[in-house]
């Protein structure tokens, strides 16, 4: 039987005023009396996870356990990296936890921590044995941590060696889905079936020029004097079949996140979904296409993330939201769903009808596997965040006044530093958040035209990949548990349409060749890995997407690096899905070997390369893939113990390192050894300088997906995939 309460209608359950009004409680308290016969819902922590954020008081950082007297060795270069970014905090000094009458640095050690006087006597291990070591360098951790007054999201990032400490390790073990899932979200997006995106689908129609479609409304709109109108339900049909579910369950998943756009719940809604083609079959029927999705999920024992993507007016602009914007200043995309009152008032309606959707299918057809809602994908990176906000009230007071006890995502609009004030006193238990992370949508991640180039390139990005563990942690604590609902394997941005607005920096040019190329295998599968162990200690992931179309699987030298099931049999992504993928640095075998030619005379402008031999395994556990080629002596540095002799002492002695004045997180010291190559120095250079930014990702663009990035420090920039925001601003 259908409770009175669930009978609650859409119309009923919103009462949004745009702009709205205050704190949450304010907001919520309001809403509610503006409903008559509503009961009131309880706003206080009644769940695992309610009020937003652990305070900077509870919060501590400390050694990543990944660092222990065992693994040192591994870890030495990054231990190096990262004495400059320690000893560079608070102007060179700390103080210990309680302060001891005394003021620390780098170069004068607190006596009672053991034999080292200075950082540069901790990796000496004829000095200090490894237990000192590791217990010194979480002292020197903890200590420069609490001296720093700032604690965000880049406090306690110091190359991966440290973690944050909070109460609130291994979220999803207390997940309102934890005894379906019993593991963290490992999840697929449906991309493309429901919201087109070109790039995902570039045989569906003559994109662009001269049909002038560009996304969903476009396509609504010219179908009809086109003659195509019927190729969107056919898409419907035949895009997926039931089989795709059970490969996805086959392959380790246990979930798959759903993008629908506002039209398809139009009608329940009270809404005018034109001019948007929608099916034939009633919402409520059970051959409805995104019914008909549902229980191929369930059948196939996938959980469902049912995640609205596109919202009336567009919520940012971009093809993924069903509508992109004609205004080439992107700063105002989105303002039209921001600032109407019709068009956020009906976005709050639409949540509504989803959740009395959601209600209607659990009671009468049994599809009880919608575990959450989101409740709106990629808000605009320039809105008002503060309204986004209160958006965000408004739908959750609607969705559970029909569903009281739905969980829900929120998205973080690529400001991951602003929630922690927004969410501050948040009374509202089950919600989380969903951050977009992708690596290949501007210059400094996607730059390169040569194959050594890509292969530094691969390399920085599997370190970077356990760095943003810093950053979710920090979001873990300090608002609401997070999950990476999009990522992919891309380190460029070569799938036609994908970027609207890229520019050419040679990073294409052997984009092939990876296919072939056992190094390639080797370190995709290292970079997968390692993304997946990070999202993993949070709520998991949903990787973007499950497939593209038949031409683009087919044809596309990147397809891989954006369909699970290609990536799959091509052999990058290990489907045990190890844990402890970032236990030991990537192998730093990423060098191509010059070679010289015989006859002067002929040789070419450009000396010709040769790729290394077969990837030789590192001796590592058996469920974590790392390669090293035939020729990389790094590899072998990072295996050898280090001081086993005076000799190697001095020759391993760190440079650069007395803290000055002027030290600071944008000019640290570096260590470096007397005997590394110029370009191993130049290369060091560079990762410490990509591990200091941390970027989130915003999909969309003229052709279907965009990605955005913005530093997890200061929130600098703003990239997606139709190009760099921030840079056409400037």
């Amino acid at each position: 039987m259908v409770s009175a309460e669930r009978c609650l209608t859409a119309a009923s359950a919103v009462a949004l005023l745009c702009g709205v009004l205050g704190s949450p409680e304010q907001h919520a308290r309001q809403l509610r009396m503006s409903i008559p016969g509503i009961p009131t819902i309880q706003t206080q922590t009644t769940g695992n996870h309610g009020n937003a954020g652990i305070g900077p008081k509870n919060q501590h950082c400390v050694l990543d356990p990944k660092l222990t007297p065992e693994t040192l060795p591994f870890f030495i270069p990054d231990i190096r990296q990262a004495w400059g970014s320690l000893c560079g905090r608070n102007r060179g000094v700390f103080v210990t936890d309680p302060p001891d009458g005394h003021t620390y640095s780098c170069n004068d050690l607190p006596e009672r921590w053991g034999p080292a006087a200075n950082v540069n006597e901790v990796l000496n291990q004829t000095l200090v044995p490894a237990n000192v070591a590791v217990e010194t360098i979480e002292n020197i951790v903890k200590s420069v941590y609490f001296t720093n007054p700032t604690k965000d999201a880049a406090s306690c990032d110091f190359e991966g060696i440290s973690t944050l400490l909070c109460g609130r390790e291994d979220p999803w073990k207390r997940a309102p889905w934890y005894d379906t899932l019993k593991a963290p979200i490992r999840a697929v997006n449906i991309g493309g079936l429901f919201v087109l995106e070109r790039w995902i689908l570039p045989a569906f129609v003559d994109w662009g020029e001269p049909t002038g479609i560009i996304d969903q409304h476009s396509f609504s709109v010219k179908c009809g004097d086109l003659g195509i109108c019927e190729d969107i339900k056919a898409h419907w049909k035949n895009f997926y079949t039931a089989q795709d579910f059970h490969d996805m369950k086959s392959m380790g998943l246990n979930s798959i996140r759903l993008p629908v756009g506002w039209w398809y719940f139009a009608k329940y809604a009270n809404i005018n979904s034109a001019p948007y083609i929608i099916p034939d079959e009633d919402l409520y029927s059970l051959d409805h296409p995104i019914t008909r999705v549902l229980k191929w999920a369930h059948d196939a024992g996938l959980q469902v993330i049912l995640d609205l993507h596109g919202a009336p007016g567009g919520q940012n602009g971009l093809d993924n939201s069903g509508l992109t914007s004609p205004d080439p200043n992107n700063l105002v995309w989105g303002e039209a769903w921001l600032y109407s009152p019709n068009h956020m008032g009906n976005t709050v309606k639409t949540l509504a009808a989803i959740s009395q959707y959601i209600n209607h299918i659990d009671d009468n057809h049994n599809l009880d596997n919608i575990m959450a809602l989101e409740l709106l994908n990629e808000p605009w990176a320039f809105l008002d965040i503060a309204r986004v906000r209160d958006f965000y009230v408004s739908a959750i007071e609607a969705v559970r006044l029909v569903r009281p006890h739905l969980p829900v995502f929120i998205h973080d609009s690529f400001r991951g530093n602003a929630w922690p004030t927004l969410l501050k006193d948040f009374p509202y238990p089950d919600v989380f958040m969903d951050s977009h992370l992708y690596h290949g949508f501007n210059p400094s991640d996607a730059a390169s035209d040569t194959p050594s180039m890509d292969r530094q390139k691969m390399y920085t990005h599997e370190r970077m990949s356990c760095g943003y563990g810093s950053m979710l942690r920090y979001q873990t604590c300090s608002t609401v548990p997070v999950a990476v609902l999009e990522w992919s394997l891309a380190i460029d941005n070569c799938m036609p349409y994908l970027d609207p607005k890229k520019q050419d920096y040679g990073q294409c040019n052997h984009v092939a060749e990876r296919l072939t190329d056992s190094w390639w295998t080797s370190h995709i599968r290292s970079f997968a890995s390692r993304q997946i162990a990070v999202f993993e200690k949070e709520m998991g992931w949903s990787f973007w997407c499950w497939k593209l179309d038949e031409q683009a699987m087919k044809s596309d030298p990147s397809a891989a690096f954006w369909s699970f099931k290609l990536a799959v049999h091509k052999g990058y992504i290990d489907t045990r899905y190890p844990s402890d993928a970032c236990m030991h640095p990537p192998a730093e075998d990423w060098a191509v070997p010059q070679v010289a030619l015989p006859e002067p005379e002929e040789q070419p402008e450009e000396v010709p390369t040769v790729e290394d031999d077969k990837a030789e395994p590192i001796d590592m556990p058996d469920d974590h893939i790392e390669a090293t080629s035939s020729g990389s002596e790094t590899q072998e540095e990072l295996e050898q113990p280090e001081g086993n002799g005076d000799d190697d002492d001095t020759e391993e002695q760190l440079v650069g390192l007395p803290p000055s004045e002027d030290a600071s997180e944008d000019h640290v010291p570096r260590a470096a050894t007397a005997g590394s190559s110029a370009l191993l120095v130049a290369v060091a250079a560079l990762i410490l300088a990509a591990a200091a930014l941390v970027y989130r990702k915003q999909r969309g663009g003229g052709s279907g997906g965009l990605a955005h990035f913005a530093p997890i420090a200061d929130e600098r920039s703003a990239l997606n995939r139709g190009g760099s925001a921030a840079q056409e601003v400037a």
